[in-house]
């Protein structure tokens, strides 16, 4: 890889993907709705929509692998706009798809989810699923050579305000009770997004991964009491929960999966940031947010 283009290069996962890209001397195409005013060494940002094909095509050329990472993300809009959802992330993937094939892109990599591996997540399953099923058929008709990334439970610095981690240390620092929709039983595996963008791009340069399905998650199975128990050791003090009925069924109890013959590759990561590491540095990035909002 020596150039490579990002769609939500901006955003949570596609900005740190970006970061590692730029530490490993590596050029950088950020294709965003949102772009910063500030120029960045290495990165050159474009404002654009994943559904503007024409736009796409310029912004692409030069570039060797396509990071497909924009999307409606968050499981509650997606169940309030399946039209909209269908658009940005079923319609909107088969574009950059066709943009990278007819560019002849080396490597065409896309950020899923471990929830198009079963049946919770509303219509944001059923926009991954389908767009894991484009990338094999553009594959199968093109030769365009791809790989799936599915992700667990991110969580991390500049996560948004879907995010169940930055929920948490926000009601925290704030002082306020925190609602989750579930038992204190529940299971997680998160996973740092700085891991998650450092495995993503160490992916993408291995052959054997071409074509392929991968799932990268945390290595740290932990029950909810237990998380709520470290932040607060973290902050010295209790903190309070509100255990809510889950609704819809829209988040997993202890897993995403439901048996499938198409299996993906797990990534076992030798090296991963700590969970009480990272809560404690989404703490520290939403008590300097609270301070500047009182500023």
């Amino acid at each position: 890889m020596k150039k490579i283009f990002i769609t939500g290069g901006s955003g949570f996962l596609g900005w740190h993907i970006k970061e590692v890209a730029k530490k490993n001397k590596i050029k950088v195409v950020v294709y965003d709705v949102h772009v910063p005013s500030k120029k960045e060494a290495g990165v050159t940002y474009i404002k654009g929509d994943i559904c503007d094909i024409k736009k796409m095509k310029l912004a692409f050329k030069g570039c060797d692998t396509f990071f497909h990472i924009a999307a409606i993300a968050d499981i509650g809009e997606t169940r309030s706009k399946p039209v909209e959802t269908m658009d940005v992330n079923v319609i909107g993937t088969a574009k950059c798809l066709l943009v990278a094939k007819e560019a002849g892109a080396k490597h065409f990599v896309f950020a899923s989810s471990a929830y198009a591996a079963g049946k919770l997540g509303s219509f944001y399953r059923v926009s991954k699923l389908a767009s894991e099923n484009l990338c094999k058929t553009f594959n199968e008709e093109y030769g365009l050579p791809f790989t799936i990334v599915r992700y667990g439970s991110l969580y991390g610095l500049r996560a948004t305000e879907s995010n169940s981690i930055y929920q948490l240390c926000e009601a925290v620092i704030n002082g306020k009770s925190f609602e989750h929709y579930g038992t204190e039983e529940d299971i997680r595996e998160h996973i740092h997004v700085e891991d998650a963008a450092r495995e993503t791009m160490n992916i993408a340069k291995i052959k054997e991964y071409k074509n392929k399905t991968v799932f990268i998650t945390g290595h740290q199975r932990i029950y909810m009491k237990d998380l709520f128990n470290i932040v607060g050791e973290i902050v010295g003090k209790k903190i309070k929960i509100n255990y809510l009925k889950a609704v819809n069924h829209r988040h997993y109890k202890s897993t995403p999966w439901s048996f499938q013959p198409d299996i993906p590759i797990r990534i076992n990561m030798k090296d991963y940031i700590d969970i009480s590491e990272g809560v404690h540095s989404c703490l520290q990035e939403a008590y300097d947010s609270a301070c500047r909002k009182k500023t």
